[in-house]
């Protein structure tokens, strides 16, 4: 592969970042100083052998960015892709990461969505928590996997720890509408009316 850099095009809300074009055809998103630090400029030849170095430059940049990312908490597979993507980093270097992650177990979308499960079941139901862990990126069938491990005596203890909350609010009222306004409340918590 021997290719001129056309020119090199930013990214759109991504400080320092641009993509590098060779016969008009994107090839790459770079940092700017990687570029620099491997004499890529407009004009200059590209060869297979620094295009190699520009893509393992790519991957070890964007892994540490998530490695970074994930000292601070779990992320499921689709968050670290959306980030990477919006970040500018091509879909080559962010597939690879994602691999490099889940080969060494730092992201698990089945456990992460059970902590999360475990976590927010306390004041929310079956439906609202499967919504929830959709929200954060974990895949459908992940989630409802984590959902259906709730036995309904765990939503019978949630609901039992809701009531008190519940009732101060509404239990100055006529005894039915006092009834209904829970019924609902514990509707839009996602817990079944059965």
């Amino acid at each position: 592969m021997q290719k001129i850099v056309g020119e090199t095009a930013k990214i759109w809300g991504c400080s320092g970042r641009v993509r590098v074009l060779c016969d008009g055809e994107c090839i790459s998103g770079a940092d700017l100083a990687t570029l620099r630090a491997l004499g890529i400029a407009p004009g200059t030849e590209m060869t297979e052998e620094t295009f190699n170095k520009l893509q393992e430059m790519e991957f070890l940049s964007a892994r540490q960015r998530i490695v970074r990312l994930l000292e601070g908490g779990d992320r499921s597979v689709r968050r670290i892709e959306e980030l990477l993507l919006a970040k500018g980093y091509d879909r080559y270097i962010v597939e690879r990461v994602i691999l490099w992650l889940l080969e060494r177990g730092l992201v698990n979308d089945a456990a992460l969505a059970d902590r999360l499960g475990e976590r927010g079941n306390g004041a929310k139901g079956k439906r609202a928590l499967a919504q929830d862990l959709i929200r954060k990126g974990i895949p459908q069938q992940v989630a409802q996997q984590a959902v259906e491990r709730i036995t309904p005596e765990d939503e019978e203890k949630s609901i039992q720890a809701l009531l008190p909350r519940l009732l101060r609010r509404y239990g100055e009222r006529d005894p039915r509408d006092a009834r209904r306004l829970i019924a609902q409340a514990l509707y839009r918590r996602g817990f079944s009316g059965t």
